[in-house]
């Protein structure tokens, strides 16, 4: 009897130490995740930039045509404001905005060809005209600001996205490498530890999905920036070309 109480406490301690073994951690995922986060929200924020400007600019344009109308049918000389302006809408834009130079308060970052003689032939315009060509060279050159920022946020959208793409690519196969690291040691775990290990994986295959649709999403709406972005500023060119011709 005695022998037999000892078998049985023997095997109750090692019950009793078999279910406190704690299970083994699940992987950390924690950086490689807030990682892929920050992916996403880069392109949230470029995607919402890109639209931000577009929107702008189409303001910009829309202020424009109406600043022409008034420009068209005063003493102003159009022909010469016309080339200013067109000068000042193809100076190429750097990046930054250099050190700004004023016409009569007015702020302009474009140091376009001929504003010399401008500014002399303007003084024999009443003070409203030359207020409205001054108004004109300033919307010109922010379009021309908003045009060379835009161009820049899509030229980064290409390798950005292919960027994206080959991390997602190396963090898939790291998964695939815990994963079979997790099945090999499955007999370490509880059930609910194995549980909360292989949902850490899940979760953080969901999350680089979310990360490779939005890669896809950016995708399908990129080619209408461009197109949206060349057609807003012929238009600013159309409108111009129409201020000369419309010359008393």
């Amino acid at each position: 009897m005695r022998v037999r109480l000892l078998v049985v406490a023997c095997v109750a301690m090692v019950m009793v130490g078999c279910a406190s073994t704690p299970d083994p951690p699940p992987p950390d995922l924690s950086q490689a995740m807030d990682n892929t986060e920050s992916r996403i929200q880069s392109l949230n924020f470029s995607e919402q930039a890109i639209q931000n400007d577009l929107a702008r600019l189409d303001e910009l344009v829309a202020d424009l045509d109406a600043k022409i109308l008034e420009t068209i049918y005063s003493d102003l000389p159009l022909s010469l404001l016309r080339l200013v302006a067109m000068n000042c809408l193809n100076t190429e834009y750097d990046g930054y905005i250099s050190d700004v130079v004023g016409i009569e308060g007015t702020p302009l970052s474009c140091r376009p060809a001929h504003i010399d003689r401008l500014q002399e032939a303007l003084a024999e315009s009443s003070t409203t005209a030359r207020d409205n060509a001054h108004q004109l060279l300033y919307l010109v050159d922010q379009a021309r600001i908003l045009r060379g920022s835009l161009r820049q946020r899509l030229a980064r959208i290409p390798q950005a996205s292919a960027e994206h793409r080959d991390f997602i690519a190396d963090e898939r196969a790291n998964i695939r490498r815990l994963d079979a690291d997790l099945n090999q040691r499955r007999n370490q775990y509880s059930s609910s530890g194995w549980r909360d290990a292989t949902a850490v994986l899940n979760d953080y295959r969901a999350l680089l999905h979310a990360l490779d649709t939005r890669i896809d999403e950016i995708a399908e709406a990129y080619p209408e920036w461009p197109a949206e972005l060349d057609k807003m500023i012929s238009g600013v060119y159309f409108g111009l070309t129409d201020m000369r011709n419309a010359g008393r």
